[in-house]
């Protein structure tokens, strides 16, 4: 029975141990990979906005990260305006909520957020790695979109992912060398793809590759697979998050502007009808709300795209060239409609 419990306590020791030097040496050399980088370094790439100037903030998951160039897109723009492109890896609905909550702390002028069909459908709990990010960030401090009012997917259990310990957040991401290793192999076998870049304020773009026939294929049915399981039974609590969202950056005096992503042709059939759908539905969302919608969802040919919904380097040149474009005309119409309501 003696022997039995210096086994036990070797074991929990070692445990223990083990643990310590994960959270407190482990993770802290490794640092996070590209994508929770991105995360965590928000608030030091908001510190770097240009002031003096009207700020466009742009906000979406990978197809921004992909398929936006801040760059081209003030180069389409009048005067007085700056492009912010904070887009990052594995936003969803949820994250992305959290993550312009904290965008609009920094006091801009208009939120662009960049849709994609499954985003209408079921709401995703948030990525437990993505949200210990936001912990580390300390997105949890005083956020009115987190302890605000619950909604779908914001309630006690996202509350108490964030009210945990820094010992204890870091622990939840005991898989970062995991993640590290991934990032590494991915690099390697999918060559041109690179890590994003944690402080890009442009365009923080990691791919330059293109699939095609049966890859292609295969990424296609798996995108209209995941879109048809987020949307199965007539689910569209994703529209409702939106609105909810949109109801709440108007509410904090900051103008938002929806735009919808294209996605490759070649996915027309089995993603065209919820992808009508979606401009459809956030199309009444932009008349309750007297917002702008920006639609792009056909803008792109097949050879611009890398795959099925990120568009190759000089796909995102051509995107983002006409989300500049179309910035442009939509702000200059509201601030003409604007004019005329003056007295």
């Amino acid at each position: 029975m003696f022997e039995l419990g210096k086994i036990a306590v070797a074991v929990a020791s070692g445990i223990v141990i083990g643990i310590g030097l994960l959270v407190y040496f482990v993770i802290p050399s490794f640092g996070f990979p590209g994508d929770l980088s991105r995360i965590i370094k928000l608030d030091d790439r908001l510190a770097l906005a240009d002031e003096s100037t009207q700020r466009m903030l742009i906000v979406t998951n990978s197809v921004g990260v992909e398929g936006i160039d801040g760059s081209v897109v003030q180069a389409q723009l009048a005067d007085g305006y700056s492009i912010e492109n904070h887009s990052s890896n594995g936003l969803d609905l949820i994250s992305a909520r959290i993550y312009i909550g904290r965008m609009i702390e920094s006091d801009p002028e208009y939120i662009i957020w960049v849709l994609r069909p499954e985003l209408m459908g079921r709401i995703s709990p948030i990525n437990t790695e993505v949200a210990s990010a936001m912990r580390r960030a300390g997105f949890h401090t005083d956020n009115p979109w987190i302890n605000g009012p619950e909604i779908a997917g914001i309630g006690p259990e996202l509350r108490d992912q964030f009210a945990v310990s820094d010992t204890a957040n870091l622990i939840s991401m005991r898989t970062i060398p995991l993640r590290h290793l991934n990032e590494q192999v991915r690099m390697k076998t999918r060559r041109g793809i690179l890590p994003a870049k944690p402080m890009e304020l442009s365009a923080p773009y990691q791919m330059d590759l293109m699939l095609s026939e049966d890859k292609l294929d295969r990424h296609i049915l798996d995108v209209s697979s995941m879109l048809a399981d987020r949307t199965s039974e007539g689910n569209r609590d994703g529209l409702a998050f939106i609105e909810q969202t949109v109801e709440q950056i108007t509410a904090a005096g900051v103008t938002p502007i929806l735009v919808i992503a294209p996605t490759h042709p070649g996915g027309a059939e089995a993603i065209g009808p919820a992808e009508d759908e979606l401009v459809a539905a956030i199309a009444e969302i932009s008349a309750r709300n007297n917002i702008a919608v920006i639609d792009l969802k056909r803008t792109l040919s097949a050879d611009l795209f890398s795959d099925a919904i990120h568009p190759s380097r000089d796909g995102a040149n051509l995107l983002s060239t006409l989300l500049g474009e179309q910035l442009n005309q939509t702000v200059e119409a509201q601030k003409a409609d604007s004019d005329k309501a003056e007295p």
